[in-house]
């Protein structure tokens, strides 16, 4: 795992789960009605990983088996996301981007 230090001055390849701090590589995707009885919340408070989505469920007896979808993320995949938001950036620096 990264140390916290890090973790706040470089651009991370994967999301982070907003719980553990972990990387996320599959991602999971909650129904809105379930996502908003398990995290309490409609938006928020960010990328959530399964684990912590099952385990925030379990502790209070929902059953989200059916509610929840899974998709993986290829490192390749979320590089190319991660490029493209950095060519929409401004330029500060009147460099250019991209």
């Amino acid at each position: 795992m990264t140390p916290p230090d890090e973790r706040e001055t470089r651009i991370p390849t994967r999301p982070l789960c907003a719980r553990c701090h972990r990387y996320i590589v599959i991602d999971s995707v909650a129904a809105d009605d379930l996502w908003r009885e398990v995290i309490g919340e409609t938006h928020g408070p960010g990328y959530i990983c399964a684990d912590c989505f099952a385990r925030a469920a379990d502790e209070r007896l929902i059953d989200w088996t059916d509610g929840l979808s899974f998709r993986p993320i290829s490192l390749a995949g979320q590089v190319a996301v991660q490029a493209a938001a950095l060519r929409l950036l401004p330029d500060t620096k009147g460099e250019g981007r991209g």
